[in-house]
């Protein structure tokens, strides 16, 4: 098979996949829950979809700005939490040390991140977002934050802190879920 067949088939295959693990879009079915039951059951259905739409997606199309996905993440860990080496950004993405080492290497070519040396321990490598790559941070999360801001801003402050601390409750609850399930 061709490398142009290839690139062809994967996104339609992703989409057939996508496709096959989504419910269309329909009217909600008669349900006999009531109450907080039912609003627990719309949380859940509201949340597998929101879900699916980010684990199906493509990590090799570009997120934002033209970083992939996984370099999006990478990024705002280096510029919020850098400098840092390449095996804590691994574990803090979950993601094989080698691939964090070639993504921190593609951000740098890209003059997004730069390097410095540990001062306690001069052979390792600490990465830290450069001054085009703390921009560029700043620029995804400005773009992200007024598109929350028009999509929701029918909401009042108080439902948004409410989601807030939902959404992080449900947050902790995967991690902590995650963590049970690497014992």
């Amino acid at each position: 098979m061709s490398t142009a067949r290839i690139t062809i088939a994967i996104p339609a295959l992703r989409k057939r996949l996508l496709e096959s693990h989504m419910p269309a879009k329909r009217s909600p079915q008669k349900s006999t829950r009531t109450g907080k039951d039912a609003a627990y059951h719309d949380l859940f259905t509201s949340l597998q979809r929101f879900e699916r739409l980010y684990q199906f997606r493509d990590p090799n199309n570009a997120c934002l700005f033209d970083l992939r996905v996984n370099e999006c993440y990478a990024l705002e860990l280096i510029a919020l939490h850098g400098p840092i080496s390449v095996a804590n950004l691994a574990d803090k993405l979950g993601i094989h040390k080698s691939n964090a080492s070639r993504m921190a290497r593609t951000l740098e070519t890209k003059g997004h991140i730069e390097q410095d040396l540990d001062t306690d321990d001069a052979r390792l490598v600490l990465w830290r977002a450069s001054k085009k790559g703390a921009k560029l941070y700043n620029n995804v999360e400005s773009y992200l934050t007024e598109r929350y801001q028009a999509r929701l801003a029918s909401s009042s402050a108080s439902d948004l802190k409410a989601f807030v601390r939902v959404l992080t409750a449900l947050t902790d609850d995967a991690e902590e879920r995650m963590s049970e399930s690497n014992l």
